[in-house]
């Protein structure tokens, strides 16, 4: 009898709130030709997004891509899990995210919205549409001011945060972001991730990497909250702080702030450092080639070797896109085409990172020969083909690895 009063009451209220957001829908219709109200989900669930797509919804606004109307309020709601308690205590310092209590109603309202754009297309006004994009396909990281700012206090306590990690407040830091399985299960083991399996990487094979950064002078910190094997190194200044005790959401975010540079393979843990704090990127092990951050100025990037199963060859540049493998997001159509992925060595990873460093206190040397394979990449590189119908490059800042390409020239042939 009681489950039965329960399912009633929900029903009542799920019926009731779809109500009111018709209402609503009414009523900031009506007033659109004096204020227009969009409202946008935040995409709370996921590190990257929740902080990539804020950022660069920020950006849009700022530059007034987004709207060119001067009455105009944002509101926002968020997914039910929040990644990131500090993320998330930043944000609404810069947009107007509404109370929770309201977030279904606000996501049957959108979704009516939504529901409502093929008899209505002027709905489509009431929408944020850059909320749903981390590609920077403007080149607008570059020109607008970074949004996020610690307080005073947040300050103090990310000083305090280091010396408990071990670190010298006024240490060089880099950031190591290796993705594996482990996150995507852990938030929910019911849904098969595994057609994201062909990101993965062996953190084994960034042991030089941290060492040698180490060796340098730089404190190296492999990120992460869940991770399935530990990253095993005897150097004092190379720290597993995915598996430390000291991991804490707000010094997620802080190390992000003060980091030097961020060695990354495209996981979502490293958009609040790339596109929040504007900080420099080695991408290593990146897979498809074609999701490359091409609008990064200040990045660096080699990605997975592809490989025949048949013959045992590896794909030249332009045999990779040739089949869908250079644009797939799926594990499956890699074993479909007859595709093994093999992740980039020590050494290459140790190379492109030693190029950034080089990169970034100006004494890297570049050759004619260097920008000669640069263009070949690019110009081989489909960056003007839209996916499902969206544009995913702008113009082409990032640089692929000199040495990569300086070692295969055979690639771009």
């Amino acid at each position: 009898m009681q489950n039965r009063l329960r399912l009633a009451i929900r029903y009542i209220i799920k019926v009731l709130s779809y109500f009111i957001a018709s209402l609503l829908i009414i009523i900031i219709s009506l007033i659109r030709p004096v204020i227009l109200i969009r409202f946008g989900v935040l995409i709370s669930s996921r590190l990257g997004h929740f902080a990539g797509n804020t950022e660069l919804y920020l950006c849009e606004k700022y530059s007034g891509i987004s709207t060119k109307r001067r009455l105009c309020f944002d509101f926002f709601y968020c997914e039910d899990r929040i990644c990131n308690k500090q993320l998330f205590s930043m944000w609404k310092k810069n947009i107007v995210i509404l109370p929770k209590n309201f977030w279904s109603l606000f996501f049957r309202l959108d979704r009516l919205i939504r529901l409502s754009l093929n008899f209505s297309p002027l709905l489509k006004a009431h929408v944020v549409k850059s909320s749903k994009s981390d590609r920077d396909i403007h080149g607008l990281i570059n020109k607008t001011p970074i949004n996020l700012k610690f307080t005073k206090n947040e300050i103090k306590k990310g000083c305090l945060g280091l010396v408990e990690l071990g670190i010298p407040e006024d240490a060089k830091i880099v950031l190591l972001y290796v993705r594996d399985s482990a996150y995507l299960e852990s938030i929910d083991n019911r849904k098969d991730w595994s057609y994201h399996n062909h990101r993965d990487c062996n953190i084994d094979n960034y042991i030089l990497v941290s060492e040698k950064l180490a060796e340098m002078g730089y404190y190296v910190l492999r990120m992460g909250v869940t991770v399935n094997k530990a990253l095993e190194t005897k150097s004092p200044m190379v720290i597993d702080y995915a598996n430390h005790a000291k991991n804490t959401e707000f010094m997620d975010i802080y190390l992000a702030s003060i980091c030097e540079f961020v060695i990354s393979c495209g996981v979502g843990g490293d958009a609040p450092a790339i596109l929040c704090f504007r900080k420099p990127c080695v991408f290593v092990n990146v897979c498809p080639i074609f999701c490359l951050w091409t609008f990064n100025s200040n990045s660096l990037a080699i990605t997975k070797h592809h490989v025949s199963a048949t013959n045992n060859n590896e794909l030249t540049l332009k045999e990779i896109f040739s089949t869908d493998v250079g644009v797939s997001l799926n594990s499956e159509c890699y074993k479909e085409n007859g595709v093994v992925l093999l992740d980039n060595t020590p050494k290459e990873i140790c190379d492109i990172a030693i190029e950034m460093v080089k990169k970034l206190s100006g004494s890297w040397e570049s050759n004619d020969n260097d920008r000669i394979l640069q263009t070949k990449f690019w110009d081989i590189f489909p960056y003007t083909k839209p996916i499902n119908g969206e544009v995913q490059h702008g113009e082409i800042r990032m640089t692929y690895g000199s040495n990569f390409l300086r070692n295969n020239t055979w690639w771009l042939k």
